[in-house]
Formats: C-alpha cells, structure tokens, sequence
C-alpha cells in the first residue's frame, strides 16, 4: 500500500452502480473522491472509490459505517449507498456513495480576516461539533487547518475524515484537540484576538474534563495549549 494512497483507476465519464463521473475531485490516503451524478434521478452526490481487494474492501466497510453513524448527528455527509462493482471500462472498484452538500471552505475561510466575535462563533461551533463525535465515542483524526471542512450556514461540516493508516490505528481525543487549538491559532491571527485564545483553551479544558477516561481510545495527555 503506497503512502500517497492506494491505485485507483477512476476517470471522467465512467459509470459505476448506477453513477456517472462528472470530475475527479481529489486522490488521497482514503481512495479517490469524485463528483458524480445519479443517472436514475438526476441528483449530484460523492463517490468514493477504492480498489476491489480484501484489504480496501474492509477499510471501506469501515469507513462507511462511521460516515453513517456520524451523519445521524450531522457530522458529515450522509452515505447513500456502497458496494462492489466494475464501471462501465471494465475496472473493478469498491465504492459508496454520500450525500454532495455545498459550503465555503474553512480552509480558505481561516485566510480571510475575521471579526473577534465571528471567529469566536466558529470555534465554539466547532468544537461543538467535535465534542458530538466524543461523545459517541469516536475520534475524527486530522482537520488541522480546516482542509476537510466546509461551512454551512455557519455551521461546520466534515466532509471527509482522516483516518490512520494500518488496520490497528484509530484516531485519538487528543489529536482532536491539537487540530482545534490549530484552528484556534490561525484564528486568533486572522482577528488579531487574544481573547479567543484564552476563550478556546477555556472551552477545550471543559471537554478535555468531560470526557470518558474509560474510552477504548488511546488518551495523549500532552496538552493542546502549551
């Protein structure tokens, strides 16, 4: 398994369950992301292609199963549907589909200025959100930065998930809380706030103390902040 992701071959135009691709919008550790159509009803969703081998085809099981859990709390896209299948080239792939949903990069967004208030909002409503998947017993990995982030209506949304490499590694609370005070940073910088700093390691203290310590999750104690 290649570091840059596994070896897919997903290309504009082909068909696969059903779907047809209109663009390939990125390659990563977690396969190939493409915009693709339902040809039954017309709608926009989001394909998510792995090759068809024993390993990829449990990882995505996974990896569908914790969109779908996460989804019920509106944490990212809802997942529409999955399986195996070859596209329309011949190609065998394992694929699901979920929901497209349209929103202003956080990544983009952390560049532009922003009012101390505004960017006080953010951050409570992001670790909100975090706080959410916490509390189902679920860590999201890595979104330091905001990479994987869109906004809706003020509200964040992952619309993809970092998850560890190898069949063993799992996210941890407390790589959570390092990508918030990541975010918290940048932030602060863009507001040119001091009082968003202390607000945010306020509000991640509260959390940190909230939380299970009984979790299955490995507990990294460093602190976000120092």
């Amino acid at each position: 398994m290649a570091d840059d992701g596994p070896p897919v071959d997903l290309a504009r135009g082909d068909r696969v369950g059903g779907f047809r691709v209109r663009s390939i919008l990125g390659w990563g550790v977690e396969g190939v992301s493409a915009d693709v159509v339902d040809e039954f009803l017309g709608v926009r969703r989001v394909l998510k292609a792995y090759p068809a081998e024993g390993y990829w085809i449990g990882r995505l099981r996974h990896v569908a199963e914790v969109f779908g859990a996460l989804s019920a709390i509106d944490i990212c896209p809802a997942p529409i549907v999955g399986g195996v299948g070859s596209t329309d080239r011949g190609v065998p792939l394992a694929y699901f589909v979920v929901e497209r949903r349209i929103g202003r990069s956080l990544e983009d967004m952390l560049r532009q200025r922003w009012s101390e208030n505004r960017a006080i909002d953010m951050f409570e409503s992001l670790l909100d959100r975090v706080s959410r998947v916490h509390n189902v017993g679920w860590a999201l990995g890595d979104f330091a930065g905001g990479n994987n982030i869109v906004v809706i209506n003020r509200r964040p949304l992952f619309i993809d998930i970092g998850f560890p490499e190898g069949a063993a590694a799992r996210p941890t609370y407390g790589e959570d809380f390092e990508c918030l005070a990541d975010i918290a940073r940048l932030l602060a910088q863009q507001s040119r706030s001091t009082k968003l700093i202390q607000t945010a390691r306020s509000l991640v203290e509260r959390s940190e103390r909230r939380l299970d310590r009984r979790s299955l999750f490995t507990w990294r104690s460093r602190a976000p902040f120092a």
